[in-house]
């Protein structure tokens, strides 16, 4: 059997991260696109969907941006599983140049 390497930023659907998956390992450095659902500014939370898929996105690192509600986002970041598997989150990272990896795929579209 081939062992399937994950490389860093690792493009993937929500479809595509479940406790099965050779995707879903903690800290896997990801890109997950989906369209946000929520955003909480004082808990540094956004909430993308995808489908029935759902993955909580952690904005502690950024600053100075505002989300739209429907729109479509990238975001890159590295995998947090709890430990009973049920909850998992990106969190985005700083990356040597000292910025956040964050894309908006399309206007805003509800």
């Amino acid at each position: 059997m081939a062992s399937l390497e994950i490389k860093s930023g690792t493009l993937i659907s929500l479809h595509d991260l479940h406790p099965s998956s050779p995707f879903f390992k903690q800290g896997a450095s990801l890109r997950i696109t989906g369209k946000l659902r929520e955003y909480s500014i004082e808990a540094c939370l956004a909430t993308i969907v995808d489908g029935d898929d759902i993955l909580q996105v952690s904005t502690e690192h950024l600053r100075d941006l505002s989300f739209q509600v429907g729109s479509v986002y990238q975001f890159i970041g590295e995998l947090l599983i709890q430990p009973d598997n049920e909850f998992c989150k990106l969190v985005l990272v700083e990356t040597l140049m000292g910025s956040i990896s964050i894309f908006t795929i399309s206007p805003c579209c509800s």
